[in-house]
């Protein structure tokens, strides 16, 4: 690390802003629940622009591989209104220099979940981003996820077996999810639905944050990364696939279990990868991949939901 990677003040010199008076690094507490930890954020108040916050992803993040997404993603939504503006960013460096959002706004729970008012805008602030002409890449669940296990092997980086006889399994399935991917059309997504990336203002209002997971995805992905983190803590999964998709055929309804399934897997490799080559004794990511390998363990052990995949996906 370089004194000058260290030097908010040197980070902030590139940009054609006025001085900005910084103040401490907001905090993130990392839970089990709640990833959150894998950039540093630094609020301060500039005379030309008000109140501002600096995003500096971590080199070893998940966010930094994807920065070009990252920052063409919520720039394009912050002009939209469905998240904070970016004033000016560099993605070289993985600098994001964005408005911070008044005190009103909250940090996302689980919880939130349960409030349709709240729901509803979510998704609305999705549709709309998903409307957008925005040049991503595209995230296949499938190949993402095994991509992620080949990286652990390559490294030498063991994996849970859990994980492993999950990642077979799900991999039963691959000619099925490759011929309905090729039915669906690819938008623009957050990429994930984390309720720490999500902020809750005044109304039920909405504004999505964080991007680090941006790309292009089918809606069925896209409803995935949603379930994956509402079901079963807040909310029904039956439930939640009928509000999100009322008009999805039985074949879509197991397509989406199946993509919830791999987005806990591909978490628990994820972090189990961040773990090994970035060890953090301030971040302990390993929490993090035990409950996506616990909740992935819930969904695809479950005797009716693989009767349910194995009835339309075989």
């Amino acid at each position: 690390m370089t004194e000058w990677y260290e030097d908010i003040g040197q980070w902030a010199a590139g940009f054609d802003t006025d001085g900005i008076r910084w103040e401490v690094p907001v905090a993130q507490v990392p839970s089990p629940s709640w990833w959150a930890s894998d950039s540093e954020l630094v609020a301060g108040r500039s005379a030309e622009l008000g109140e501002v916050m600096l995003k500096r992803i971590s080199r070893h993040a998940w966010s930094w591989r994807n920065r070009h997404n990252l920052i063409t993603a919520s720039t394009a939504a912050g002009e939209i209104g469905v998240a904070p503006r970016v004033h000016v960013a560099d993605a070289e460096l993985g600098l994001v220099l964005m408005e911070r959002l008044p005190a009103e706004w909250r940090v996302g729970r689980l919880v939130m979940f349960k409030d349709g008012e709240v729901r509803r805008s979510l998704v609305e602030a999705r549709r709309r981003f998903a409307e957008l002409d925005v040049e991503l890449s595209t995230r296949s669940p499938l190949v993402d996820l095994n991509q992620l296990v080949d990286e652990c092997g390559d490294r030498g980086i063991s994996i849970d077996h859990r994980v492993i006889d999950l990642v077979g399994y799900v991999n039963g399935f691959r000619e099925a999810l490759l011929a309905y991917r090729r039915t669906l059309e690819m938008r623009p997504s957050q990429g994930e639905g984390t309720s720490s990336n999500i902020m809750v203002g005044p109304n039920a209002q909405v504004k999505l944050v964080g991007w680090g997971s941006a790309a292009r995805l089918s809606a069925v992905h896209d409803h995935a990364t949603l379930i994956a983190e509402a079901c079963p803590g807040a909310l029904d999964m039956d439930d939640y696939i009928a509000e999100l998709a009322p008009g999805a055929s039985s074949t879509e309804r197991a397509v989406v279990k199946l993509v919830t399934g791999i987005e806990h897997l591909r978490w628990a490799v994820l972090t189990r990868l961040r773990a090994k080559t970035d060890p953090d004794v301030n971040l302990d990511s390993t929490k993090y991949g035990m409950w996506r390998m616990t909740f992935a363990e819930m969904l695809l052990n479950d005797p009716d939901v693989r009767a349910e995949l194995e009835a339309e996906l075989s």
